[in-house]
């Protein structure tokens, strides 16, 4: 477990459900490690656009979403991954370990999360590592984002976003 999220999580009262398991590096390697784990899985994106601002997507685990198409809808000029480099330097995370909470390390980072993910009664995310995953209710979520003075901006199915 990444000790400054959970230092974080517990000094801001914060409650959780920790659990350790292998590296995963994928979403199908993330289902054969908790198949029928209550909530829901989340993938997050770390992207930056054409004048290096850095912004987060939070959406489930299974959908895809078309990043040209996100970009053009909320006006973000040529929007990309940013890359393991910008990754280590910005948010101080290797690949496959991206999260809402890296946002305790971020300063001027955009935060999208998917409508469904907002509904939903309890999420997890790796804690900034890929050996684990916290499990988080959307009432412990909303303190931690009130915490880190963050507000995000929360986009559902648009027309011209295609999950599927």
């Amino acid at each position: 477990m990444d000790q400054q999220v959970v230092q974080f999580l517990d000094t801001h009262n914060i409650s959780y459900i920790p659990y350790t398991h292998e590296a995963v590096f994928t979403v199908d390697a993330a289902d054969r490690v908790f198949p029928n784990i209550a909530g829901m899985h989340v993938k997050n994106l770390f992207l930056k656009d054409r004048y290096g601002k850095f912004y987060l997507v939070c959406i489930e685990a299974h959908k895809r979403l078309p990043i040209k198409d996100f970009g053009r809808k909320f006006w973000i000029k040529e929007l990309s991954f940013g890359s393991p480099e910008e990754l280590l330097r910005e948010m101080h995370l290797t690949p496959w370990s991206v999260s809402l909470f890296w946002l305790i390390y971020a300063k001027d980072i955009n935060v999208y999360i998917d409508e469904d993910i907002w509904t939903t009664t309890t999420v997890w995310w790796h804690p900034n590592i890929n050996t684990a995953t916290i499990m988080i209710t959307h009432e412990w979520l909303d303190t931690f984002l009130k915490a880190i003075n963050t507000i995000p901006t929360i986009f559902d199915k648009l027309s011209k976003l295609d999950y599927n």
